[in-house]
């Protein structure tokens, strides 16, 4: 006798289901170190591009523009009332570790809060409640920004 069969039995499902069930017993603990190290690395992306906004916005407004860095924020700020202020803040688990004040000349040249040039490499260590670090840095004379896992 044949019988036309159509659809899954009862077991095949629950086979399936189970299999699916393990893999995701072993992938879900990795998904979760990969999404922390990944709001770090955001993290330090977004206060790069920051950065390089400012040194921007000094340059367009033939202004100094300053970056101030805290342990769980950074704001903008320029010399000319009329240019908008940037506030954020850093993402929960994650801090700055050495927190300060960088400025850009009217050239996008880096300096110091007295307006001398950054004699040398400028950086931001940023860092999770894991340990990890991703590096924000800032070149003398040029102003190039980067980020970089490594110090």
């Amino acid at each position: 006798m044949v019988t036309d069969r159509k659809g899954f039995t009862l077991v095949e499902l629950l086979a399936v289901t189970g299999i699916i069930a393990i893999l995701a017993f072993f992938a879900l603990p990795r998904y979760n170190v990969v999404y922390k190290e990944q709001s770090l690395y955001t993290a330090a992306r977004q206060l790069a591009v920051d950065v390089r906004y400012a040194r921007t916005t000094a340059v367009e407004s033939m202004s100094k523009v300053t970056v101030n860095v805290q342990a769980d924020r950074y704001d903008i700020s320029s010399e000319i009332p009329s240019i908008a202020a940037k506030s954020e803040n850093l993402p929960a688990g994650i801090q700055v570790e050495n927190p300060g004040a960088l400025s850009f000349d009217a050239l996008g040249n880096p300096v110091d809060a007295s307006g001398n040039p950054i004699p040398a490499l400028y950086t931001f260590n940023l860092k999770d409640n894991r340990g990890q670090y991703y590096y924000v840095k800032i070149t003398p004379v040029t102003g190039k920004v980067t980020v970089d896992h490594n110090p």
